[in-house]
C-alpha cells in the first residue's frame, strides 16, 4: 500500500510541476492569458477525471495497478505530445480577427494543454474513489505531492529552462508509473523503466522538434527580423527569460522632444519573456552623443533638485540612470530586482553601456521596491519610477490581468513618506486615448496625498507631457512661484506642453504637440480634480481610472463595459491579441469553464447504467462539494496576489503560498480522521477564518513588509498554516461519509468539486479586477457557510430509493 502513496504522491507532484512549467513557458511563448488558462485546465482535467469515474465505475472496482500505471505513462507521453504540437501550430493571436481557422487552433491547443491533466486526473480519481476509507492519507498524500512540484519547478525552471520542464514532469510521471507498478504486472513496470529511459534521453539533448515556437507578434521575434540583428544574452530563471539584441535599428528615447537634438547613440533591447523592450544606450568616448538627454522630459526633475539624491525605482537598461548622472545627481540609489537584468547591466554589457551602474555615485540592491520602501532609511530628493517597457493600446484592456505593485495608493504613500522636504516623486507614463494610464497615475497620486492627511492635492501635482508621455510630479508641499516659473521655462523651451499646473489657464495647454483637438488631457485632470463628485466622475469615464490599491492592483485593468461597443466595431480593424478585445477573454473563458462543467456533471448522471439501489442526497451532494471547490479558490487566488507584493515577486508567492496551503491541507486531511469538531462547526470556524483574515490579513502584511525576505517567507508561510490545516478537512471527511452509504456519489462529488474549481479560478480573478482581493476572500467565507450549512444532508445518511428508477433531487 506505500507504493500506492508514494505513486500518488509523485504523480500529484509532475502534475503541479507541468501546471508551473506551462505557465512560464506559455508567458513566455505566447501570451500570459494562456498562462492564466493552465490553471483552470489543470482543475478540469481533475474533474474529468471525477466524470469518467461515474460514467464507467467498473474502472476503479477493483483497483488495478496496470490501469494507474498507463495512466501514468499517458499523461507522459501527452507532456511531450503538446510541446510538438505547440512547435507545429501556426497559432497567431493576432490574426483571429480576420483568419477564423485560428479559432480551430486555438481550441486545439486547449484540447492538447488539458490531455495531461485529464489522464492524471482519472488517475487520482480512481485511486480515491476506490479506497474512500483511506480518503485522509490518500487526500494528503496528493496535496503533499502537489506541494513538493510546486516547491520543485521554480529551482528546475533555473536549472534546465522552462522549455524543458514538460520533459521532467514527464521523467517523475513516469517514476510514478515504475511505484504503482510495484504490485502489478511485471511487463508495466519494464515499460515504465524504459520510458524513465526515453524521457531522461529527452531531457538531455530535446529536439528542435520539441522546441516551443514564440509568437510571431513578440518584440523579441520582430528586432530579431532586421538585417544585422543578433542575440547577444539569453537566460531565463524562474519569474522572467531576459533576452538582449544587438545590430538592429531598435531607439527608444521616451520623452524626446520634436525639435532637433543631436545626434542619437545606437541602442540595444532588453526584452522579458520575449516583449516589453527597454534600451540599453551604447556609449562610446566623448559626452557630446549625450547632449539629447538634456532636451528629455525627464530632465525636468533635476533641474528643480540640483544635485538631488535620487532613489530610481527598476530603470531596466538604464536609460533614467543615464539621465541622472548626467543632470548631477549627487547620490543615486537604484533598485533593480531582477537579478538576470542585474547580470547584464552590472557584467556582461557593463562596457557597452559605459559602466554606468558602476559610478561611484551609483549604489544597486537586488530588492523589490515595496518591501524597501517600508523600511527605515535615508529621505530622498527625487524618486523616480522608471518608465519601461513600450506604449500599449489600452482601450482592449490586453494588459489588464498585470498586477503592478508600484503604482498603487499603498506604494505612493510609503514613497512620500521617503522623501525629504522639498523632495517629489517622479512618475512619467505613456499618454493614451482617451485618457487612463496618465490619468490613474494621478487619481492614484491624487487618493495617497489625502490618505496622509494631506488637504488641496492640485497644489501638490505638476503634470507636464511631450508628443507620446506625460510626466507627473508629486510633493508633500504646495510649489513655489518660483519653481512654477522654472516649469514653464523648461517647458517652453523644448517645446512641451502643460497638463497641470496649480493656476495655470486652459489656454496655455496644448500648445505645441496637438496630436488632439483640444486640451484634453488638461480637462481631465481639472475636471478630476474639482470634481464636487470624484466617484460620479470616475463612474461616467470612458475607461476604469479608480485609483489602484494593494486590493486591487491591476494598475493597466481601464476595460469598462461602455468600451464594449467601440471593441466590437473595430474587431479585425486592430492589431491586438483576440482580434482587439483582450479582455474579453474573460467572459470567454468563463463561458467555456461553465459549458465544459456542465457537461462533465450532467453528462456523468445521465449516462450512469441503473442500479437496483439509487441514493437520494445528490442535490446536497452537489452543492456541498461544489462550495468547496469554490471556496477554496476565492480563498487561493486572492491569497497569491496579496504575497506577490508581500514576497516581492509572484513566483515566490506562488511557490510559498500553494506549498503553504498544499501541505498544511494534507495534513489537515491525514487529522481530519481523529479531528472531533465535526464536519458543521470545523466548516463554521473555517468560514471564521477566512472572514478574519479579509479583514486583518491586509494590515498585517503591510505592517511586516520591512522585514527581511526570509523573515516575511516564514512569517507568511506560518499565518497560511491554520487556514491551510482547516480547508484540508472537509473534502475527506465528507468523502469518507459517502463511502459509508453513498459510494457511488463518490465520483460525482470529485467531479463537481474539480469542475467548480474550474469555474472558481478564472471567476476569483475576473472578481478582483473589479472588486478586489477583499472581496473575492469574503466570497471564500460566504462558500464556507453554505457547505457549513448542507453538510449535515452531506454526512447523515438520506433514505435510499429502491425501486430501481432514476431518483433526481
Amino acid at each position: 500500500m506505500g507504493s500506492l502513496y508514494l505513486g500518488l504522491a509523485a504523480l500529484s507532484a509532475s502534475v503541479l510541476l507541468l501546471e508551473v512549467g506551462l505557465t512560464r513557458l506559455l508567458a513566455i511563448h505566447q501570451w500570459y492569458h494562456f498562462a492564466f488558462l493552465v490553471v483552470s485546465l489543470a482543475l478540469l482535467g481533475s474533474g474529468a477525471g471525477g466524470s469518467l469515474c461515474a460514467a464507467f465505475p467498473a474502472l476503479g472496482r477493483p483497483l488495478r495497478r496496470s490501469i494507474l500505471v498507463g495512466l501514468s505513462l499517458g499523461f507522459s507521453a501527452f507532456c511531450v505530445l503538446l510541446l510538438w504540437v505547440h512547435h507545429l501550430l501556426p497559432l497567431d493571436l493576432y490574426a483571429l480577427a480576420w483568419d477564423r481557422s485560428q479559432f480551430l487552433y486555438l481550441a486545439l491547443q486547449y484540447l492538447v494543454l488539458g490531455v495531461p491533466f485529464l489522464s492524471s486526473g482519472l488517475a487520482v480519481s480512481l485511486i480515491l474513489e476506490s479506497l474512500p476509507e483511506q480518503a485522509g492519507r490518500l487526500y494528503a498524500a496528493n496535496l503533499v505531492g502537489s506541494a513538493l512540484g510546486t516547491v520543485l519547478a521554480p529551482g528546475m525552471i533555473a536549472l534546465l529552462g522552462s522549455n524543458r520542464l514538460p520533459l521532467v514532469a514527464a521523467w517523475i510521471g513516469a517514476t510514478a508509473g515504475v511505484l504503482f507498478a510495484l504490485r502489478g504486472p511485471r511487463w508495466s513496470a519494464a515499460l515504465s523503466i524504459a520510458a524513465i529511459g526515453c524521457f531522461t534521453a529527452l531531457i538531455a539533448q530535446p529536439p528542435s522538434s520539441l522546441a516551443p515556437r514564440m509568437d510571431p507578434h513578440k518584440s523579441l521575434v520582430q528586432q530579431l527580423l532586421f538585417p544585422g540583428a543578433r542575440l547577444v544574452f539569453s537566460a531565463e530563471h524562474a519569474a522572467a527569460r531576459v533576452d538582449v539584441v544587438a545590430g538592429g535599428p531598435y531607439h527608444s528615447f521616451p520623452g524626446l522632444p520634436l525639435v532637433p537634438t543631436g545626434p542619437l547613440p545606437e541602442q540595444m533591447a532588453l526584452t522579458l519573456d520575449g516583449d516589453q523592450p527597454s534600451p540599453l544606450t551604447v556609449l562610446s568616448s566623448g559626452s557630446a552623443q549625450l547632449d539629447f538627454l538634456d532636451t528629455m522630459l525627464t530632465a525636468l526633475p533635476y533641474r528643480l533638485r540640483p544635485g538631488a539624491r535620487a532613489l530610481l525605482i527598476e530603470p531596466m537598461g538604464g536609460l533614467d540612470l543615464l539621465q541622472a548622472l548626467r543632470q548631477g545627481a549627487g547620490e543615486i540609489l537604484v533598485l533593480q530586482e531582477d537579478p538576470l537584468v542585474a547580470e547584464v547591466v552590472e557584467e556582461r554589457l557593463a562596457t557597452e553601456i559605459g559602466g554606468i551602474f558602476r559610478s561611484p555615485r551609483v549604489e544597486v540592491l537586488h530588492r523589490g521596491p515595496r518591501s524597501y520602501l517600508a523600511t527605515r532609511g535615508p529621505a530622498f530628493d527625487l524618486i523616480v519610477y522608471c518608465l519601461t517597457g513600450e506604449r500599449a493600446v489600452v482601450t482592449a484592456g490586453a494588459y489588464s490581468l498585470v498586477e503592478e505593485g508600484r503604482f498603487t495608493v499603498e506604494s505612493f504613500r510609503a514613497a512620500l513618506a521617503r522623501l525629504a522636504p522639498g523632495g517629489m516623486l517622479v512618475v512619467p507614463r505613456w499618454l493614451q486615448q482617451p485618457p487612463s494610464e496618465e490619468l490613474r497615475a494621478i487619481t492614484t497620486a491624487v487618493a495617497a496625498l489625502e490618505a496622509e492627511g494631506i488637504t488641496a492635492p492640485e497644489e501638490r501635482i505638476v503634470a507636464v507631457r511631450s508628443w507620446s508621455t506625460l510626466l507627473l510630479l508629486v510633493r508633500r508641499e504646495p510649489w513655489s512661484t518660483e519653481e512654477l516659473g522654472a516649469i514653464r521655462e523648461f517647458c517652453n523651451e523644448r517645446r512641451f506642453d502643460l497638463v497641470w499646473l496649480p493656476g495655470m489657464r486652459r489656454d496655455e495647454a496644448n500648445r505645441y504637440n496637438r496630436i488632439l483637438e483640444g486640451p484634453i488631457y488638461h480637462d481631465a485632470v481639472r475636471g478630476y480634480l474639482f470634481s464636487k463628485d470624484r466617484g460620479t466622475f470616475l463612474r461616467s469615464w470612458p475607461a476604469d481610472v479608480r485609483p489602484a490599491t494593494d486590493d486591487r492592483p491591476f494598475f493597466y485593468h481601464f476595460f469598462t463595459w461602455r468600451q464594449l461597443p467601440q471593441t466590437l466595431r473595430q474587431y479585425g480593424q486592430t492589431v491586438q491579441p483576440y482580434g482587439g478585445a483582450g479582455f474579453l477573454i474573460f467572459p470567454i473563458l468563463m463561458l467555456l469553464a461553465l459549458i465544459a462543467s456542465g457537461l462533465l456533471i450532467v453528462l456523468p448522471v445521465a449516462c450512469t447504467p441503473r442500479r437496483r439501489e439509487r441514493p437520494t442526497g445528490r442535490g446536497a451532494v452537489l452543492v456541498y462539494f461544489a462550495a468547496l471547490g469554490l471556496g477554496f479558490m476565492a480563498i487561493e487566488i486572492p491569497l497569491l496576489g496579496r504575497f506577490a507584493l508581500y514576497l516581492d515577486r509572484p513566483i515566490y508567492a506562488t511557490a510559498a503560498v500553494l506549498f503553504a496551503l498544499l501541505v498544511s491541507s494534507g495534513l489537515g486531511s491525514l487529522g481530519s480522521g481523529w479531528w472531533a469538531l465535526g464536519l458543521t462547526r470545523t466548516l463554521a470556524l473555517l468560514a471564521g477564518i477566512a472572514a478574519l483574515a479579509t479583514l486583518a490579513l491586509p494590515a498585517l502584511l503591510e505592517a511586516t513588509l520591512h522585514l527581511p525576505f526570509l523573515g516575511r517567507l516564514i512569517l507568511g508561510s506560518l499565518l497560511l498554516l491554520p487556514l491551510g490545516f482547516l480547508m484540508g478537512m472537509p473534502l475527506p471527511m465528507a468523502v469518507r461519509a459517502l463511502g459509508t452509504s453513498r459510494h457511488v456519489l463518490i465520483p460525482w462529488a470529485w467531479a463537481v468539486n474539480g469542475c467548480a474549481s474550474v469555474v472558481g479560478a478564472i471567476g476569483a480573478q475576473w472578481l478582483a479586477l473589479t472588486f478586489g482581493y477583499r472581496a473575492v476572500l469574503g466570497v471564500g467565507a460566504f462558500c464556507y457557510v453554505v457547505a457549513s450549512i448542507v453538510s449535515r444532508k452531506v454526512t447523515v445518511p438520506p433514505p435510499v430509493n429502491a425501486r430501481g428508477s432514476r431518483h433526481c433531487t
